[in-house]
């Protein structure tokens, strides 16, 4: 079996609250897709992987309260 294929540079994931989503989607390269559901995206992996990390790090609050 082999792995999915995904676009270099994309990451989609889905969040445990619509708030959280927002909140998320402030970051550069991240889109909200559906309510829960978020595309992160940038030209390269790295840039994917930085929009990830921000808008985890601006997320947490979020997530922490709920």
């Amino acid at each position: 079996m082999s792995p999915p294929a995904l676009e270099p540079g994309v990451l989609e994931v889905f969040v445990r609250t619509a708030d959280i989503a927002e909140a998320a989607s402030w970051v550069r390269g991240v889109d909200r897709t559906g309510p829960r559901q978020l595309r992160i995206h940038g030209p390269d992996k790295l840039a994917t992987y930085r929009s990830f990390c921000a808008a985890i790090l601006l997320t947490r609050a979020v997530a922490e309260a709920v």
